[in-house]
């Protein structure tokens, strides 16, 4: 028996329909197979920003070590050098009438302005501005008879700051006091110089090549605008 022909008509309009809505869900599962591609590429390519991003950070905390090591280095090189010409030259000033009435502070607590910094000590001596200079004054003219004349990479900046810090340690010593003053070698793109902290929390600039207290650590300008500061003694 022949099938009418309005059941031929409606069998290929079904066959044509059915290969429409094939042919429509294959798009749409192309497309949503092609997002998903897309994400997982974006995702993939995050991934490997971050896993580089923190190869970058972990470069750069061993770079921060090594120059953390080669600044520890230079200055033992440092001490070890000045400690030979201080030898049998110097007597060291007593400062105790100037440190009778010290104040105490905590750089580990209460942080540095300056980033980059080293601290040894948990806690240091602070006093008064006008203490601290009747105490430089009187360690300064020693550095001086040391270092008598500038020479480069011998008697330069950072020597004159250096030796500075080491023999206002040494009086502080010698001194028999329980802590180390807050006195600080500083460093600035330039130039090498000291820095102290006062009882009222104020840093101040000095230069120790002429016993000058420059400016605040704040107000400073160069050759005093400072990158790096050792509280070291």
């Amino acid at each position: 028996m022949v099938a009418p022909e309005w059941v031929k008509n409606v069998t290929v309009f079904l066959g044509g329909l059915i290969l429409v809505v094939r042919q429509i869900l294959v798009r749409d599962c192309t497309q949503k197979v092609e997002k998903l591609e897309k994400d997982l590429a974006s995702m993939t390519a995050k991934r490997d920003t971050i896993s580089r991003n923190y190869q970058n950070l972990l470069k750069e905390k061993v770079a921060l070590v090594k120059n953390c090591d080669s600044d520890k280095l230079y200055l033992s090189e440092q001490i070890q050098q000045l400690t030979s010409q201080l030898a049998d030259s110097l007597i060291l000033p007593d400062i105790t009438p100037y440190t009778g009435d010290p104040t105490t502070f905590n750089p580990w607590t209460e942080g540095l302005p300056i980033d980059d910094s080293v601290i040894a000590d948990l806690e240091y001596y602070v006093y008064s501005k006008t203490d601290w200079l009747e105490i430089l004054k009187r360690v300064q003219p020693n550095v001086k008879a040391v270092l008598s004349r500038w020479l480069k990479a011998i008697s330069d900046c950072d020597d004159w700051g250096l030796l500075m810090a080491g023999l206002v340690a040494g009086c502080f010593a010698k001194a028999e006091l329980s802590l180390q003053g807050a006195f600080m070698v500083a460093w600035s793109r330039t130039h090498a110089y000291n820095v102290y902290r006062d009882s009222d929390g104020v840093y101040w600039v000095y230069e120790p090549q002429n016993n000058v207290t420059v400016c605040t650590l704040e107000d400073a300008v160069d050759p005093y605008v400072t990158r790096k500061l050792w509280l070291m003694s």
